[in-house]
């Protein structure tokens, strides 16, 4: 073979690489989870469900100990979603990395549609990603096979996606609320809401529940997208809803937090906190725990609003908190990743990372992952763990 002749052909070799990288596939098929056999629930929905409790029953072991340091491509999204032991993150500069997380390594690292900032969500084999601008935001994959199934036009989107077995529900920036069918992203219904929205929609209970940025709490029929109630409960809510137990809990830009009853829209009762509400909350049967702009992180009994404990951070909260067992962990923008006992508020573990805390921490397992502005993912296991699965 002649050198041009060779030439030739590594250019070829050259173009159908980059063909194949810009075709429409992702491909985590390529390694399969070491711990799909395990009883371990996935956080494969921001908040860990449709109902966004953001809680789990496993306290880890204290102290923590650093397992992996990853460098991303950028600043990670607001939220990290974990199925079969494969941790999918999507930074702010449009990409999605899967992560194996026994092998602590990133084995995928995929440039998205547009390469805008995007939320996903997992179920079974479906990878949904919702981006936050494009001519097509809404897209289907199947983790599999690494295949597109199908992209839609959703509207610029600011919220996390819900996935349930056959039906995908958006709320859009510009006011729409869609629910999609999942096998072909066939639009069943639409809702018009009156404002924009930033707040993420909760499930449960067959109700679908948005906040929108003028301060209305609206209750949907999930089934065809009837209203079923409305409340202006503040000027605006940019926190997702939280439903336990029938009654919806929803922090507001006034600086209040509210219960109220899913099903009638009744408020059961309401509480001035010291600052701005913008993060859902993390609720178990008897406690909601809340973070605010003041820096304070609140425990409210759950039936009545009393204030169990309050703890103030160095800075403004910067992510939800998450329930593990008899532990609360956040993060804030004075850097730390919290830890404090569930039932009295006391510090129990700090572990200040290089940057702002935005990315809400997950339990999951024996880890705790989180993530910081300076571009860093960080995992954590306790001491005396090995950090195997």
């Amino acid at each position: 073979m002649n050198f041009f002749v060779l030439r030739l052909l590594l250019i070829f070799l050259a173009l159908s690489v980059i063909v194949a990288g810009g075709c429409a596939k992702f491909a985590f098929q390529k390694i399969k989870p070491a711990v799909v056999d395990l009883p371990v629930d996935d956080w494969s929905l921001a908040g860990g469900g449709a109902d966004r409790v953001s809680q789990r029953g496993a306290s880890l072991a204290l102290p923590l100990r650093e397992l992996a340091r990853l460098k991303m491509t950028s600043a990670l999204g607001q939220n990290l979603i974990i199925s079969d032991g494969i941790l999918y993150a999507p930074t702010l500069d449009g990409r999605l990395a899967a992560i194996d997380l026994e092998k602590r390594k990133i084995f995928v690292r995929k440039k998205l549609p547009q390469a805008h900032e995007a939320a996903c969500a997992v179920l079974d084999s479906s990878l949904i990603i919702a981006q936050r601008l494009g001519n097509q935001t809404v897209h289907h994959y199947n983790i599999r096979t690494g295949k597109l199934l199908w992209s839609i036009d959703g509207g610029d989107i600011a919220t996390e996606p819900i996935v349930t077995d056959s039906v995908i529900f958006v709320a859009a920036l510009y006011r729409n609320v869609d629910a999609y069918r999942r096998a072909d992203g066939h639009r069943l219904w639409q809702y018009r809401a009156p404002a924009h929205i930033h707040s993420s929609p909760a499930l449960a209970q067959g109700v679908l529940v948005i906040g929108t940025d003028d301060g209305l709490l609206v209750a949907l029929e999930a089934r065809n997208g009837v209203k079923k109630w409305e409340l202006q409960v503040g000027s605006g809510i940019y926190a997702s809803p939280v439903i336990r137990q029938q009654t919806i809990f929803v922090g507001t830009l006034d600086q209040e937090f509210l219960a109220v009853d899913l099903l009638s829209g009744e408020v059961r009762w309401r509480v001035p906190v010291g600052g701005k509400v913008v993060h859902g909350a993390a609720a178990n049967d008897s406690m909601i725990i809340l973070g605010a702009t003041d820096g304070h992180v609140t425990a409210l009994d759950a039936a009545t609003g009393a204030v169990r404990w309050g703890f103030r951070a160095e800075s403004v909260i910067g992510t939800s908190p998450i329930i593990a067992g008899d532990q609360v962990y956040f993060g804030s923008l004075d850097h730390s990743l919290y830890c404090l006992d569930i039932l009295e508020g006391r510090l129990l573990w700090q572990r200040k990372l290089e940057g702002r805390v935005r990315t809400n921490p997950i339990v999951w397992d024996n880890y705790l992952v989180a993530a910081c502005e300076d571009n860093l993912l960080y995992i954590f296991s306790p001491s005396d763990s090995t950090g195997s699965l």
